[in-house]
């Protein structure tokens, strides 16, 4: 299953993720992560850092129940 599908499945099932993708820089530009709000992940944005700290992040927005544009 690719992340658009688990996204999709998670979407009708009410489950709770976070979605990020890298959009601007010199490199792994549309890599995507899928953030569960346990911390759990699915993708890769390419530098394991980059997705902790990613992951971290949404997880503290997700327990907030807001999304940061």
């Amino acid at each position: 299953m690719n992340l658009f599908d688990e996204l999709k499945r998670n979407l009708a099932n009410e489950t709770l993720c976070a979605v990020a993708t890298i959009v601007s820089g010199n490199q792994n530009v549309g890599a995507k992560i899928l953030v569960y709000a346990d911390g759990a992940t699915r993708g890769d944005l390419g530098d394991a850092a980059l997705n902790a700290r990613v992951s971290r992040d949404a997880q503290e927005l997700m327990r907030a129940e807001m999304s940061e544009n």
